[in-house]
């Protein structure tokens, strides 16, 4: 084939303006997906990061509310008088609180 025709050279004029406008086209594809998949990984990864941060504040709240509890209820069991008084009060304290720490912690 001979490339001095003007068909010749209109043909390759339009596969290299082809080749061209493809290559164009896929970069500028890549591009935009390599930009569109980082976007929504940083949004995964926050929403994630975002997630377990909810999720430890609520199990901050919950060990918040069980030592509150655990206080209360200890201060309301325990009698300063009788431990005075009694030198085993201590060891009936402990067996009657422990139970309740179990169920609470």
């Amino acid at each position: 084939m001979k490339f001095n025709t003007i068909r010749s050279k209109l043909t390759i004029m339009i596969i290299l303006s082809s080749i061209l406008l493809i290559a164009i086209v896929g970069t500028v594809n890549i591009i935009e997906s390599k930009k569109a998949i980082e976007q929504k990984a940083r949004q995964s990864l926050y929403l994630m990061g975002k997630s377990y941060g909810n999720q430890f504040s609520k199990t901050m709240e919950t060990v918040k509310s069980s030592v509150e509890n655990l206080a209360i209820t200890s201060l309301a069991l325990f009698k300063l008088d009788e431990m005075r008084a009694d030198s085993s009060y201590l060891e009936r304290y402990q067996s009657t609180i422990e139970p309740i720490v179990k169920k609470i912690g």
